[in-house]
């Protein structure tokens, strides 16, 4: 009896794993237990015993107790096999220990471990006086091989482990009670129950895990999967962090997560990915860093968001995980993808670039509400059909409002560049193809048709610049009608191309064509025309020279060669001028009409005035002005005659030539001569009045005409007459004087010849 209770002890030294240690044995036998004695033992069995315990106590590790109802040596062998085995290793605060249970179980006392073949239970954090306050973890596997010197719990069999919140199980596992680590080898499954009261089960899955009690920490590796209601989030090497047994954080590198509810998708990657959870176990943020990535799609589009790092938060909207905001940070950007169905016009594909950008969903997650950046941005817009126009807008901060179906409704910028392309069908197969539109302005304010996701209307201010080819604009205000493609410059506006330039406080433009309405103060210049092989003439105002000119209003159309000026206007080219209340000029007949209080003004050029120097002669008489005024006048370069009509007065130095109408002839544009005005023929009451320091000469009839080389006077029609202060008066059937000297001659009725000469005395 002695020699088995010492055979007893020393095998459970072995299993407390001495090693030179000295530990604290106590051995007690339970009231039903008892040795066996040697002359009853089964035949090559030393020793038996039932209902005993063993205690260890060490400075440097963990008390551990063991009790087992069985007890079994084996002769000449280093197994003790033991039965209704109970293991309690204790952790350092000393009032929770982890207990292993198993049926049966063998010691090696040469290895100095234990293995248990059947099924084994280890349940953790067990406290030592009251109660449990929650389900504990516990394990249950089988052939499980116990370290006696670090108490580790070993095993490659199946394993099932419940906890807290959920259940799991793997295939092989082992349990650090010093470390109070879990290892989970492979074929990891868990079924994370949560803990509050909307919280949904998740299920994770791994290649193998390792879970760390005492950081409340769990490892997946190489790969993890973990799957909530309609939320997937697979990765390679993950970490979870938990608070009271429930998920708090997850941690995963190379990892893809996927929202899926009814008519909407958010797909999020990233090179790392952190996301974390609610205390009801809804997601609440994800942040990914490296080539991060979100996808939310909706029937009718997709929108896409990267940078170098992307912030995802999230509210609980009955019960789901609702995407509230997104921001990209770092090379961000925001494609907005129309999905296109059979029997729709898909918008345009929207694409916004920045260092930081900031997204807004409408409640419910479906939709976008807002975007912004905080810092300087691109938004593209990439044509899905023939008529939708590829735009660029850069600004230093962008603000884009969307409505329904993630339709842009609204966009603004400061300090902003558009950029506008020509449509397909502007670009010509033959010849190099039109450029793009740009403008600038401090500010920009554009709203979208809600249906199609084209631009209606867009305003910018502050220092607004447009330039497309050779047409240029600014203003302060500029307003721009997409549909009728009409652009409005508001306040100091100017417009300019190679025909000239437009100044007024208010210009609309039609970019399509060019024309171009000025209203307020209009100021114009237009140059010659220097279209190739176009016919050179010399026009009313010389062609050769810009033509200034200003009203209250003017209009420009076909590329500035038929411009109407109303409204007080007038044109002028140096000395040369034609006023009225209503101009039009038409560049490509080569034909000028002026309507209402019409009077033009000419300078006549000194003889030789296209001679080399274009300078005066000594000897020639200063210049002097042709004035004429009209109801209306009409020019024509084709025959080079300006037709005035209603109460025509033609006046000069010292003559007056009044009239229904007149038509008065231009020299040609090389002529050498001392007058613009060749010969002005006048009709319908005519009457020449010609006053003199010395003298006064009026001439009377229906139709008559002026010769400015030699000063001649033409009059016949309605009983011709002259009246002369100096030599009286002449009538006749035709009268022909001259305005610089004496000479007059008569032509009398058929039959009675009249022919008379006055000499100066």
């Amino acid at each position: 009896m002695r020699g088995a209770r010492w055979l007893l002890i020393l095998a459970i030294l072995v299993v407390l794993g001495g090693t030179g240690i000295t530990y604290l044995l106590q051995t007690k036998a339970v009231s039903s237990g008892s040795l066996r004695k040697p002359n009853v033992l089964p035949e090559g069995v030393t020793a038996t015993a039932e209902g005993y315990s063993w205690e260890r106590s060490s400075p440097d590790k963990p008390p551990v107790n063991i009790r087992a109802t069985g007890f079994r040596q084996v002769t000449n062998s280093p197994v003790i096999e033991l039965e209704g085995v109970e293991l309690r290793i204790y952790q350092k605060d000393k009032e929770h220990f982890d207990l292993v249970k198993s049926a049966k179980a063998e010691f090696n006392q040469k290895e100095g471990k234990m293995f248990s073949e059947g099924d084994v239970e280890i349940t953790l954090s067990v406290p030592v006086k009251d109660a449990p306050a929650h389900a504990l973890t516990s394990i249950r596997t089988s052939g499980v091989t116990f370290e006696s010197k670090s108490g580790k719990a070993v095993t490659d069999k199946p394993t099932a482990f419940t906890f807290e919140h959920g259940n799991g199980k793997s295939v092989g596992a082992s349990y650090d009670p010093h470390s109070r680590e879990l290892h989970l080898n492979q074929q990891v499954e868990l079924h994370m129950l949560g803990n509050g009261a909307k919280a949904k089960p998740m299920t994770v899955q791994a290649g193998e895990l390792t879970y760390k009690e005492t950081g409340s920490v769990i490892w997946l590796t190489p790969w993890a999967k973990l799957t909530r209601d309609q939320s997937v989030i697979d990765a390679a090497a993950t970490v979870i962090n938990l608070k009271d047994g429930a998920i708090q954080a997850i941690d995963a590198l190379k990892a893809h997560g996927t929202d899926k509810y009814p008519k909407r998708q958010v797909d999020y990657s990233a090179d790392k990915l952190q996301v974390t959870y609610g205390d009801d176990g809804e997601v609440r943020k994800v942040a990914g860093t490296g080539t991060a990535r979100l996808v939310a799609a909706t029937a009718e589009s997709a929108t896409t968001m990267t940078g170098d790092r992307v912030d995802l938060d999230f509210s609980d909207q009955d019960g789901e995980a609702t995407l509230t905001t997104a921001q990209a940070n770092g090379n961000g950007m925001v494609e907005a993808e129309p999905i296109q169905a059979a029997e729709t016009k898909p918008p345009p594909t929207r694409i916004l670039r920045s260092a930081a950008i900031e997204m807004h969903m409408r409640p419910g997650g479906k939709e976008i509400q807002q975007v912004q950046t905080h810092s300087p941005g691109t938004l593209e817009f990439l044509p899905n059909q023939p008529r939708q126009r590829h735009r660029v807008m850069e600004g230093e901060r962008m603000t884009i409002d969307y409505g329904p179906k993630n339709q842009i409704s609204n966009f603004q910028s400061s300090h902003v560049t558009t950029t506008t392309f020509p449509l397909p069908s502007q670009l010509k197969p033959k010849g190099s193809p039109p450029g793009p539109s740009r403008t600038t302005s401090d500010r920009l304010n554009a709203d979208f048709d809600l249906n199609t996701g084209q631009l209606q209307h867009m305003k910018q201010d502050g220092n607004f610049v447009y330039v497309e080819g050779d047409r240029n604009a600014r203003s302060e205000t500029a307003t721009l009608d997409s549909e009728k493609n009409l652009m409005d410059l508001d306040h100091a506006a100017r417009f300019w191309d190679q025909s000239g330039s437009t100044d007024a406080d208010h210009i609309q433009l039609l970019q399509a064509s060019g024309d171009v309405t000025a209203t307020g103060h209009v100021n114009t210049s237009r140059l010659p025309d220097k279209k190739p092989g176009a016919k050179q003439s010399a026009e009313l105002l010389d062609g050769d020279e810009p033509i200034q000119g200003t009203s209250a209003k003017m209009t420009s159309a076909n590329k500035n060669r038929l411009v109407h000026y109303e409204g007080n206007a007038v044109l002028w080219q140096g000395a040369n001028r034609v006023q009225a209340d209503v101009i039009d000029l038409d560049r490509e007949k080569h034909k000028l009409t002026a309507n209402n209080n019409v009077t033009t003004q000419f300078l006549d050029k000194t003889r030789g005035g296209n001679s080399e120097d274009d300078k005066p002669k000594a000897s020639v008489p200063p210049s002097v002005f042709t004035i004429v005024r009209a109801a209306k006048m009409i020019y024509t370069d084709e025959d080079r005659v300006a037709h005035y009509t209603g109460a025509v007065t033609l006046t000069r130095p010292d003559l007056t030539v009044s009239s229904s109408e007149l038509r008065a002839t231009l020299a040609p544009k090389d002529a050498i001569t001392d007058s613009r005005i060749e010969k002005a023929v006048a009709d319908g009451k005519v009457q020449i009045d010609q006053i003199t320091p010395v003298r006064s000469r009026k001439g009377i009839s229906e139709h008559a005409e002026y010769y400015t080389a030699d000063q001649r006077i033409f009059l016949s029609g309605g009983d011709p007459q002259l009246l002369d202060s100096k030599r009286g008066n002449t009538r006749g059937r035709e009268l022909t004087y001259f305005a610089d000297d004496d000479r007059l001659l008569v032509s009398g009725d058929a039959g009675k010849p009249v022919t008379s000469r006055l000499h100066r005395k």
